[in-house]
């Protein structure tokens, strides 16, 4: 999130009383990395990715784990460069 999307939410705070005041829309998804390595070989590499906002907006029950939209880019017609279907590389 940017500090000027943060400090326009953060001017909505009202320190003398409650307020009420719509959900924010930040501008942008974006992916988190994260890989580690130790002196064994041991190796993991992490991507989160929800994509717009926090992704689908749905939680596995009893998980916490967060689904992504990502696939938003995907289509259904068959006759688009963008149909959802295995075998493609980009």
């Amino acid at each position: 999130l940017s500090d000027d999307y943060l400090d326009s939410r953060a001017k909505l705070i009202r320190l003398d009383g409650a307020t009420h005041f719509g959900a924010g829309r930040p501008a942008a998804g974006g992916t988190v990395y994260l890989t580690a390595a130790d002196e064994n070989g041991m190796m993991i590499s992490f991507i989160q990715s929800n994509y717009m906002g926090f992704g689908s907006g749905v939680v596995v029950p009893g998980t916490g784990i967060s689904l992504q939209n990502r696939g938003v880019g995907f289509s259904m017609d068959p006759k688009s460069a963008n149909v959802v279907e295995g075998g493609k590389r980009p």
